[in-house]
């Protein structure tokens, strides 16, 4: 089983610009896939990778950690510095979490960073509880859609795998 339109989506333009893009937490590209084809369009060369674990079920997403999705990201970018003389990277959510990071490994080569909505600091106290309920409970319900504009959809899970 998958969520419909969870897939990577690659473009090799002429512009000499390229532009990692990353997902959210419990999503998939389908949430950038708009803007991902309006930077291809524009002629710049365009990695929006579907982190390990996503697009499929919550069940898979439980059995991967940051670092795989970390490591997903970190292959787009060198693809990308291998043939753009600029590299911009952008993130939604917790994806705009995962590129900061990218940035502050590669601070010489990365010539921009674009966030929407990134997921720095969560301080919900119930978050302490979490090495012990993960024991018990596999998921919670969903988070929803981070997306306000209508009709568009972000391809997420309806359940937060607490392994992940």
């Amino acid at each position: 089983m998958s969520i419909p339109g969870a897939i990577p989506f690659q473009h090799d333009g002429d512009s000499g610009i390229g532009v990692l893009l990353s997902h959210g937490f419990t999503g998939s590209p389908v949430s950038l896939r708009p803007w991902a084809e309006d930077l291809a369009a524009a002629g710049h060369s365009v990695s929006l990778p579907l982190l390990p674990g996503h697009g499929t079920t919550w069940q898979d997403m439980n059995r991967t950690t940051w670092q795989d999705w970390y490591a997903e990201l970190s292959r787009g970018y060198a693809e990308l510095t291998d043939r753009c003389e600029q590299v911009f990277v952008a993130g939604l959510s917790m994806g705009g979490t995962l590129v900061t990071k990218l940035a502050e490994d590669h601070p010489d080569r990365i010539s921009g960073l674009i966030l929407v909505n990134p997921a720095y600091r969560a301080d919900d106290p119930r978050l302490r509880l979490l090495p012990v309920l993960q024991r018990f409970l596999p998921s919670l319900g969903g988070i929803g859609n981070d997306i306000k504009k209508p009709g568009q959809d972000e391809g997420a899970y309806d359940r937060i795998p607490l392994k992940a």
